[in-house]
């Protein structure tokens, strides 16, 4: 199995025990949120740890180790793990009815460095998931400490179309939450947060443009998921909406962004560990840039 050249470079340590109240936005976009585990690394070394976390897809499953205030767990068992088949491929496939291996990376995974749980389960901290609900087409909030079974909401809102079967919960199929809901900046705003930071997987100035196969989602998802089908067909135009919103709520002060540096032209579940590893350091190395204006906005 293939190595990561740099993973001993990889910091592993502990965040401090201090929180702040705010709450952190992660978008998500399966192995580009490598940066914004860098971007997470560089806020715990920082000793900014928001009480609040909430998160889309991959973005979702990063917040993890930032509960547990495990600096570089993520990025390290991510490089480790990411050429073997069942963390993502084929070998993924039967016990995960998809390609992500959520058992793998939940099971085997973990014990190689174990999640400080105590500091996981601090119910001072709220951690927030989205799951597009596809009878609805709309997006849904689940919570751990509200939901017991947060860890297969978290599964569902990151299983991604196309290349995996839908989870069924309570009866009611989910998927991807970034099929409703791309980056929960109004879910934050809901919930009365005077300070909110974004964590984005694209650089600000990033728009997309092709939608998907009209053919390939009419094909699969249509005749049984007609809601879900129209958000997947139209998705490029609600997530530039979406991030046009969020870059006014910005220029306002009503926000603040963290976002890449530099274009990102990595694909959704690339295999070159050398470029997934240079993301986690553009990441780690634009966020502790930005600390200054990061502590400025949160007044600290």
């Amino acid at each position: 199995m293939k190595a990561y050249k740099g993973l001993n470079k990889i910091p592993q340590e502990v965040a401090s025990d201090k929180l702040i109240h705010g709450c952190l936005v992660v978008e998500g976009g399966a192995l580009r949120t490598m940066y914004a585990m860098g971007a997470l690394d560089a806020l715990m070394m920082n000793d900014i740890n928001l009480d609040c976390y909430i998160g889309v897809s991959a973005g979702a499953m990063a917040g993890v180790n930032y509960l547990a205030g495990q600096i570089g767990r993520g990025a390290y068992l991510t490089l480790k793990y990411r050429p073997d088949s069942r963390f993502i491929g084929a070998k993924a496939i039967i016990p995960n009815k998809g390609i992500t291996g959520f058992r793998f990376m939940w099971g085997e995974v973990q014990k190689d460095i174990p999640l400080r749980k105590k500091q996981f389960n601090n119910p001072d901290r709220r951690y927030v998931c989205v799951a597009t609900n596809l009878l609805t087409g709309k997006e849904e909030y689940f919570e751990k400490g509200v939901e017991p079974d947060f860890l297969f909401y978290m599964q569902a809102g990151a299983t991604v179309p196309f290349g995996s079967l839908p989870v069924i919960l309570k009866g009611i199929p989910y998927m991807d939450g970034g099929i409703a809901r791309h980056v929960p900046v109004g879910w934050a705003l809901r919930e009365k947060y005077e300070k909110i930071v974004v964590i984005r997987t694209r650089e600000k100035s990033f728009k997309a443009k092709k939608e998907f196969s009209d053919i390939i989602v009419n094909t699969l998802y249509k005749k049984k998921y007609p809601k879900m089908a129209t958000k997947l067909r139209l998705n490029s135009f609600y997530y530039n909406k979406e991030i046009d919103e969020m870059n006014k709520l910005e220029a306002s002060g009503r926000i603040f962004q963290l976002a890449p540096s530099k274009s990102l032209e990595l694909t959704l579940f690339c295999n070159d560990l050398e470029e997934l590893g240079q993301l986690y350091f553009m990441g780690l190395n634009d966020t502790k840039r930005e600390i200054g204006k990061v502590k400025e906005y949160l007044g600290i």
